[in-house]
């Protein structure tokens, strides 16, 4: 029954690869940080430029996710 079940629909991956285009764009301004510590993880996510399967932008997606959240994680523990 599983095996019938489709990750997500096509038309949906175009809303999908939209999500991605803020991660981008959060990523580049990270990367301006030039006076961050070289123990900082800057994220450096790019958007696909052609629409990949479903499967494939949602992997893309969620690595984009965990590398905005490397940072995050970085200050949390330099702080605390």
């Amino acid at each position: 029954m599983l095996n019938s079940l489709k990750l997500r629909p096509p038309r949906l991956n175009a809303f999908v690869l939209g999500q991605s285009q803020p991660l981008e764009d959060a990523s580049a301004r990270l990367a301006t940080l030039a006076a961050a510590p070289p123990s900082a993880p800057l994220p450096h996510v790019a958007t696909p430029l052609s629409l990949p399967d479903a499967a494939q932008l949602q992997a893309a997606r969620d690595d984009g996710d965990a590398q905005m959240c490397a940072p995050i994680d970085w200050l949390a523990r330099l702080s605390g």
